[in-house]
């Protein structure tokens, strides 16, 4: 899911790095108990945030 996704899996040229940015993301969820980009309305802001 996009919540989840590091930035390079936008690009396409990725290794097994992204694994660990998701995991990271998995810790922040179940620390906050929020999804992460929870204020984010679609895939697309998520996107540009991720991005920036």
């Amino acid at each position: 899911t996009p919540e989840f996704m590091a930035p390079e899996l936008y690009e396409e040229e990725y290794n097994e790095l992204v694994d660990i940015y998701s995991f990271g993301m998995c810790l922040l969820e179940m620390v906050t108990f929020e999804y992460p980009y929870s204020e984010c309305k679609n895939p697309a802001q998520i996107y540009k945030k991720v991005s920036s």
